[in-house]
């Protein structure tokens, strides 16, 4: 049982449409724009495994610890009314080791995927991760 099901309503498990949602972009992941630029490739917004999408809730957590022991991956940020712009869902999913944490549902595909991947922004582009 995740720690939010046994919490009941609290107003710190909602998550307000203005929050911003923080996705770990690994190496792989990363489509050059030009003139240096990257952005997150479309698939690091596709969970094909469980068909939710794991995303932290930045107001909960700090970068150091979304990356922690993941020291070549990036941030990406994307406000959570984004996703619901989507139809999609994004529900708390906090445990004893990560408050912080959350799901999209369902996972975003195709064309929704690309519009996050499009419109988020870098709250941390690890210099480390752009190819030379």
């Amino acid at each position: 049982m995740a720690l939010g099901d046994a919490q009941g309503s609290n107003s710190h498990l909602q998550v307000a449409d203005d929050e911003i949602l923080w996705r770990r972009i690994i190496p792989d992941w990363l489509h050059p724009l030009g003139s240096g630029a990257y952005r997150p490739q479309s698939m690091s917004f596709h969970d094909r495994r469980s068909g939710n999408l794991s995303v932290h809730r930045a107001k909960l957590t700090s970068r150091e610890q979304v990356l922690k022991n993941r020291p070549k991956d990036s941030v990406a940020a994307f406000s959570c009314s984004l996703v619901r712009s989507l139809g999609l869902e994004v529900r708390p999913d906090p445990d004893m080791n990560d408050p912080s944490h959350a799901l999209i549902i369902p996972s975003p595909e195709g064309k929704k995927a690309k519009k996050i991947a499009e419109e988020c922004t870098w709250e941390f582009l690890n210099p480390e991760s752009i190819p030379s």
